[in-house]
């Protein structure tokens, strides 16, 4: 059993360790650049607990125009739009098929409709593309994509309404 919550400052030094342990294809980001997330919108940035209150997963959302894809490695700021950037969905290897990504996703889902969001966008790396296609994303070919995600990376797109 998975429990959804926000971000709290206490979780980031198992943020930092599961980013460590998932991203093989991407430099992970620094601690300020992350915090710099959840700092934009800390209502859209959320944690999986297992039921010894450990992190098992998180979530790192923020609103950002639907059209331009914020570089990695870069500080954000909050923005006025009606689309929300999933920056990071990443769950422990531990965790995996636990169900904590499709319960942070939902949580998420339920947030932005409420929060008054159009849609979802998110850059596919490490060739998820087909997790994310399972989960209502399709391709985003008109977003801009800058070369900090790789070389296989994928601009997607969900359309709440």
């Amino acid at each position: 059993m998975v429990n959804i919550c926000h971000i709290s400052p206490s979780h980031w030094p198992d943020i930092l360790r599961i980013q460590d342990a998932v991203y093989h294809d991407v430099e992970p980001e620094s601690l300020t650049v992350l915090k710099s997330k959840w700092q934009a919108s800390p209502d859209t940035c959320l944690v999986g607990l297992d039921k010894h209150n450990q992190v098992v997963g998180y979530l790192l959302s923020h609103p950002w125009p639907v059209g331009k894809l914020p570089k990695l490695h870069h500080a954000v700021e909050s923005v006025n739009t009606d689309n929300l950037y999933l920056h990071d969905l990443a769950v422990c290897p531990s965790a995996r098929g636990e169900g904590v990504a499709a319960k942070l996703l939902a949580h998420l889902q339920q947030k932005s409709q409420s929060g008054g969001f159009n849609s979802i966008s998110l850059v596919a790396v490490q060739n998820a593309d087909g997790f994310w296609q399972k989960q209502g994303f399709s391709q985003h070919t008109k977003a801009q994509l800058c070369d900090s995600y790789g070389d296989n990376a994928q601009p997607m797109l969900k359309h709440l309404n």
